[in-house]
């Protein structure tokens, strides 16, 4: 039996006519904004490729449309980033944020939407004042986004006017529908990988501040992992009680605990690993947690412009519904990682006999 093909998206249309996804989305409506010459060229060009219309997508576009909605097309995106204002959606170093985001905007603009951030930095008593400004310009779609200050709370909106959904793990004060890499997933890939390559010491070096943020999913599974090898082999978690692994105390870990390949979530940790003046710590290797698409290090992508695409559909469909409020039965979509390879670790090490 033959695979099915991979859906046709109006992203695969525009890429092919070399114009936005917005020229293809309004070209297939037959929008008069859009000339007649290329609303024949958009159409032509969906017919060749097989393009299938979304019937949820057709409703929920009128459902954008319908009158006295004037921005009911605009979705608000809650930051708290503060200070780094627009930096982590450009910033390399905000490489999960900026993804994350580029999968909101991708997808709203496929389903007749945009995303508006709406800064959180000062409003904390200002719930009020926000609930009204999201009703009178319209907006019904609130999106939580991740990052910043997590002890920071949420403004204290009247959420019964709105449909809620979180982007991965991090406050948990609001219950609502939440779509978040699959960290623990993402851990059992790149154990499965490893100890394919052979290793037989992986150690897990977590930074303090992210560890709770993921709800401990990651060091969850590596400890459980762990409970199936011998004792001998058990690399111990770096013990550290500040919010930011210390370099020192990661070297002195590795010198003492001696780990084959060291799993981390962060790039940084290569950097401290590839430093170290010594013969042992040059043979150990590294896996990439959170892998950059063009990084050239080995390890997990959480594909979070992926993540980012997910909670746009999920919010689609609840304003389709017209859900609104904080829901009774919270509802967690988890989209998994892919492995990738990279020149941080071997390609197969020889086992002892």
């Amino acid at each position: 039996m033959s695979e099915s093909q991979p859906e046709v998206r109006m992203k695969d249309i525009a890429v092919a006519l070399g114009c936005s996804v917005a020229t293809v989305s309004l070209a297939l409506r037959n929008d008069f904004r859009i000339s007649e010459a290329m609303r024949a060229r958009v159409t032509l060009q969906a017919r060749k490729m097989g393009y299938k219309p979304n019937p949820l997508v057709s409703s929920l576009i009128a459902y954008r449309r319908k009158p006295g909605h004037s921005e009911a097309g605009t979705l608000a995106v809650l930051t708290k980033f503060g200070v780094l204002q627009n930096r982590w959606k450009f910033d390399d170093y905000f490489y999960f944020y900026s993804r994350l985001w580029n999968g909101l905007v991708e997808r709203s603009a496929e389903l007749g939407f945009r995303v508006e951030e709406v800064p959180l930095a000062g409003t904390e008593n200002e719930g009020n004042k926000l609930t009204r400004i999201f009703r009178t310009r319209g907006i019904k779609g609130i999106i939580l986004f991740p990052g910043g200050p997590l002890h920071q709370p949420y403004p204290a909106m009247d959420w019964r006017h709105f449909s809620v959904v979180a982007a991965a793990f991090h406050s948990e004060e609001l219950p609502v529908h939440r779509v978040a890499s699959d960290h623990a997933q993402a851990m059992k890939t790149a154990i499965q990988h490893v100890v394919a390559l052979g290793y037989r010491r992986p150690g897990l070096a977590l930074t303090p501040f992210l560890d709770p943020g993921i709800r401990f999913a990651m060091s969850g599974r590596f400890l459980a992992w762990q409970q199936g090898i011998a004792p001998d082999l058990r690399v111990p978690l770096i013990e550290s009680k500040a919010p930011e692994l210390d370099r020192k105390a990661f070297e002195l870990w590795v010198r003492r605990h001696q780990p084959d390949v060291i799993l981390s979530l962060t790039d940084e940790h290569y950097g401290w690993l590839r430093a170290m003046k010594s013969q042992k710590a040059s043979r150990i290797d590294f896996v990439h947690l959170a892998k950059k698409e063009n990084s050239p290090l080995a390890g997990v992508n959480l594909r979070s412009h992926e993540v980012g695409r997910s909670v746009i559909n999920t919010l689609a469909r609840e304003l389709y519904l017209n859900h609104s409020d904080i829901p009774k039965v919270p509802e967690l979509i988890l989209v998994s990682g892919e492995w990738q390879d990279g020149h941080s670790v071997r390609r197969k090490i020889a086992t002892d006999k």
